[in-house]
């Protein structure tokens, strides 16, 4: 007896098939479940199933509000660019909007435009008056954060900004 292993389809879990060959012997396939978002196997693992169907390891799966999702849904949930989630994660550290911009590249204007996104979708406030104002994050904008540093954390330029915002905080 033939056995053979397989990655399953997309969006399926597992299955065997038994068959004969045409010089009379047996063949078995087995399709193994992997992940549908980095490819690794997930026999003998967690699996988690994405709403979009997708089959997901622990190392890909990103939780919002208690739910699991692939990388591709949250982004989609969550709707925050990388801009976006630069601007809210230095405003939630309490750096300055200058070592925001200067940590993460930005121009003067795309952080404003960032600031101002977050404010409309109650992300962030502004608080105090005229020049002595400061944004602070809302509690629903720690919870978009917690989902978009899962989100993010594997990219190379956001890991530089996390390291340069970590450089202003320990100054």
């Amino acid at each position: 007896m033939e056995e053979r292993y397989l990655p399953e389809a997309e969006g399926l879990l597992e299955s065997k098939t038994t068959s004969m060959t045409v010089n009379g012997s047996i063949q078995k396939e087995i399709k193994l479940p992997f992940c549908d978002a980095c490819g690794q196997t997930l026999k003998d693992q967690r699996i988690a199933i994405c709403s979009c169907k997708k089959k997901i390891c622990p190392s890909c799966m990103i939780t919002h509000e208690s739910k699991i999702y692939c990388r591709e849904c949250a982004k989609r949930i969550t709707a925050i660019s990388k801009e976006d989630f630069f601007a809210l994660y230095g405003i939630a550290n309490e750096v300055g909007l200058k070592d925001i911009q200067h940590s993460s590249s930005m121009s003067q204007e795309t952080l404003e435009e960032s600031i101002s996104t977050l404010i409309k979708r109650s992300l962030v406030e502004a608080k105090g008056f005229s020049i002595f104002s400061r944004y602070a994050i809302t509690d629903k904008g720690l919870a978009v954060l917690a989902t978009c540093e899962q989100i993010y954390r594997n990219e190379g330029d956001v890991l530089r900004f996390l390291l340069k915002i970590q450089e202003f905080l320990e100054e």
